[in-house]
């Protein structure tokens, strides 16, 4: 009969437990989310330019 050999299992590592980061003070947060709309106007004018210029496009055959 043929023997039959045991490998030893790994185990993981358990990760560490990471901290959350503080939050922002109060007067900060205001700052963070004018930051935050300003961003989303430029990726929503950005998004609609394209829009047109995909719409326009010309194809082949046309």
């Amino acid at each position: 009969m043929p023997s039959t050999r045991q490998v030893p299992v790994r185990r993981r590592e358990e990760p560490e437990p990471v901290e959350a980061a503080p939050a922002p003070a109060a007067g900060g947060a205001e700052d963070l989310i004018d930051s935050i709309d300003d961003l989303l106007d430029e990726i929503d004018t950005l998004l609609e330019e394209q829009s047109v210029l995909t719409n326009y496009r010309q194809r082949s055959g046309q």
